[in-house]
């Protein structure tokens, strides 16, 4: 088991991101932190604006549509989508997780990235 586990960047590209976050608990101590960050639909909006090749602008919208989707259906149909961190939260919750930090960086108006320490208290069942 760990006293710290960092997760930058993660979410979009696993298949299921609860089963990322109960392995998270499953290998944290009692007590221990971890780290994650993940990318809200203001880093997608940015970089599609900002990309110069056609190619990774086409990426940028198929991200964004993918998100949508996930977001509507609740299951990735396509990997890289942007996360809604109120559902992270809320299962991180019932897994017996505490919010220690939370940032929230920004490109102009639009949300970039989501940044949360969380703190294991206990461990509940992940269901």
């Amino acid at each position: 088991t760990f006293d710290l586990i960092i997760c930058r960047g993660l979410f979009p590209y696993v298949k299921d991101d609860f089963n990322l976050l109960k392995e998270l608990v499953r290998v944290l101590k009692f007590s221990g932190h971890f780290f994650i960050r993940f990318q809200l639909w203001g880093y997608y909006m940015h970089m599609l604006f900002h990309e110069r090749s056609l190619g990774r602008k086409l990426y940028r919208i198929k991200s964004l549509v993918s998100s949508l989707i996930y977001h509507l259906t609740g299951k990735k149909w396509f990997r890289d989508t942007f996360q809604r961190p109120g559902r992270l939260k809320r299962k991180l919750r019932n897994m017996g997780a505490e919010i220690e930090y939370q940032n929230t960086s920004r490109y102009g108006i639009l949300p970039g990235f989501e940044d949360l320490i969380y703190r294991l208290s206990n461990n509940k069942s992940p269901d």
